[in-house]
């Protein structure tokens, strides 16, 4: 941790940082001056990027693990079982040629009834079997939709456990995927690090992710995918801008 006064902007002691880091062969780097915290995996971001605070000590030695197995997403075969479209492959091959690539915030647009849920499904077998995500975050807005992407992906990732999260229960941590609405999420997310998740995915984005549930995504230090049929684009709401 990099620790400076709040008149002095964090990044600006990333090379400092960076140096101590080379020296004591440290994978992780924070920059922080009391008013903000900013995260550097230095060896394979070109920048540090602005967090909510502190990952928890578990997540840091999930992330190390995972980045010590790490392989190539593209080079893991998609599973034809569960996305067997050409367009489903063409789609989760840019999803993943763009985390390769350093982005974190990522917008799929597919119309209803081409299989958004096994497409999502796919993408997050081929990022567990590639190590690049080893706990995700798949958000919905009603309870009915929770159950049945449980439901799904039971069937598409039985080797993956997954569970529904319900209001005024606390995460299941020996389970890999976590299903749950933004109103079962909202009282509970800060309970845990920000680093908890790698994967945030947030079903028909175009609804409920601004205003007072944008928190939720806000808070989790994860790659974010959103999935809708059709994107909204308003004076007050903007999935394009918010996915960039």
């Amino acid at each position: 941790v990099e620790a400076k006064k709040s008149s002095v902007h964090a990044p600006t002691a990333a090379e400092q940082a960076r140096h101590y880091a080379e020296l004591a062969d440290v994978p992780y780097i924070f920059l922080a001056n009391g008013r903000e915290v900013w995260f550097w995996d230095w060896r394979h971001e070109a920048h540090p990027h602005q967090v909510v605070g502190f990952f928890g000590q578990a997540d840091l030695e999930r992330r190390i693990a995972s980045a010590t197995m790490r392989r190539d997403l593209l080079s893991i075969p998609i599973d034809k079982r569960i996305a067997g479209r050409d367009y489903q492959h063409r789609c989760i091959d840019t999803l993943c040629q763009e985390i390769e690539r350093g982005r974190r915030s990522l917008l799929v647009e597919m119309a209803t009834g081409t299989g958004k849920t096994r497409t999502a499904a796919a993408f997050i077998k081929r990022l567990f079997e590639a190590n690049a995500a080893t706990r995700v975050l798949f958000l919905v807005d009603r309870i009915t939709l929770a159950c049945q992407t449980e439901d799904a992906f039971n069937e598409y990732l039985s080797e993956l456990p997954c569970y529904v999260l319900r209001s005024g229960r606390r995460f299941d941590d020996a389970k890999r995927i976590t299903i749950t609405t933004l109103q079962s999420m909202v009282n509970i997310y800060r309970d845990y690090s920000p680093g908890y998740f790698d994967l945030i995915v947030a079903d028909e984005c175009h609804r409920s992710i601004y205003g007072q549930w944008s928190g939720v995504l806000r808070y989790f230090d994860g790659i974010q995918l959103g999935l809708t049929a059709t994107p909204k684009e308003t004076e007050y709401v903007s999935n394009i801008k918010y996915f960039g």
